[in-house]
């Protein structure tokens, strides 16, 4: 369209300027008004072509990125799928255990995938049976000396890498042989679990956790877990060790489950290599192939690792794309710190990357090369 501004100015100035100057055009009056419709005609035309060849008109673009940012925001701990079926309840009527009748000793521990898991098991010595339930009070860690390690900020939480589950309770039988510190809890006992990444920052190696139910009693385990000292370990700020509720021993049954259908196509691209000590950037892209329009909301976290060693939790930057239509792809920025822990070396080695649940993304991973720097 033309400028209506400009289109204006051209008419006033150009149509019949003769006749507005007071001159006389010699011109009888239905010739003259025939010449100012062409006058007219022309100066439209000028005004029109003036506007588009030298004026130069907004583009029609897309505000929205082609690579979404990565953001810097931790994730905290995956979230807890939800088991079918869900854990039993302790029969109505059963007491709370009292900590005098309890005995309890370290169980299990193992590590694996930067992960360190332990059993803090109890067992009734009692002359009936009883309920433990929920958190425990407090849970406090302890050096070699007795001192207080102050290090590691404990979160009393569910769910986890190595994933415990909410319950109603857990009813101790008595008369079950306690066990040792190489055996899993059994039916008839309860079990904590005390589980952390084994490349936490710190300056204090752990070595025993004292435990506080909820009438006071107090119990000792010692067991223990040491710092990453190197330059690049996890901030436990960022990853807290994590203390479970009570758990159900043997829950859940293992079961052979179909494979979920995915919502999100996950196709990751790198374009160099990993360096020791330096951030890699990479891009995920993740493609909508539920068939729905799939929103970010609670936002998700993802896992992203190398090797399955090198591991970081972040959020997705929802707030950039809160939802993904059905056939939809957006481009997401990512950053990987590839830490100097000594668990790599240079070679090539898988990155993998995922999405949490709800979310279910195509299983999807790609090599990358690693330097010394």
């Amino acid at each position: 369209m033309c400028n209506r501004h400009r289109l204006d100015t051209f008419i006033g100035r150009g149509c019949c300027i003769e006749q507005r100057q007071g001159g006389s055009t010699g011109l009888e009056p239905a010739k003259l008004m025939n010449r100012c419709l062409l006058c007219v005609c022309a100066t439209v035309l000028v005004a029109c072509g003036a506007v588009g060849a030298g004026a130069q008109r907004p583009s029609v673009s897309s505000s929205r990125p082609t690579v979404v940012p990565w953001i810097d925001v931790a994730a905290g701990p995956e979230p807890t799928p939800t088991p079918t079926p869900p854990p039993a309840a302790p029969p109505a009527g059963v007491p709370g255990c009292r900590s005098s009748d309890l005995r309890a000793h370290t169980g299990v521990a193992g590590a694996g995938l930067s992960h360190y898991a332990v059993q803090l098991v109890f067992t009734d010595h009692g002359g009936a049976a009883c309920v433990l339930r929920g958190f425990p009070r407090s849970v406090r860690f302890l050096d070699a000396s007795g001192n207080l390690v102050t290090d590691y900020p404990i979160a009393l939480d569910d769910g986890g890498y190595i994933t415990t589950y909410p319950n109603a309770g857990v009813e101790l039988l008595p008369g079950v042989q306690d066990g040792g510190a190489e055996d899993r809890a059994v039916a008839g006992q309860a079990f904590l679990q005390l589980q952390t990444l084994d490349v936490l920052c710190g300056h204090a190696t752990v070595a025993a956790v004292l435990v506080v139910l909820s009438d006071g009693g107090t119990f000792r385990f010692d067991t223990g877990f040491g710092p990453d000292l190197y330059p690049d370990c996890v901030s436990p700020t960022q990853y807290p060790p994590m203390m479970s509720s009570f758990q159900i021993p043997g829950y859940p049954a293992p079961s052979v489950e179909s494979t979920p259908q995915p919502d999100l196509g996950v196709a990751i691209s790198v374009s160099g290599a990993a360096h020791l000590g330096k951030t890699l950037d990479y891009t995920v892209t993740l493609t909508n192939v539920s068939g729905r329009t799939l929103a970010f909301d609670p936002c998700p976290g993802y896992t992203q690792s190398i090797k399955s060693v090198v591991v970081a939790r972040y959020l997705l930057n929802c707030s950039a794309v809160p939802t993904l239509n059905p056939g939809e792809s957006r481009t997401f920025a990512m950053e990987l710190r590839v830490g100097t822990n000594g668990a790599l070396g240079a070679g090539r080695y898988p990155l993998d990357w995922s999405i949490d649940a709800p979310f279910v993304g195509t299983q999807n991973g790609v090599d990358v090369a690693v330097s010394g720097g």
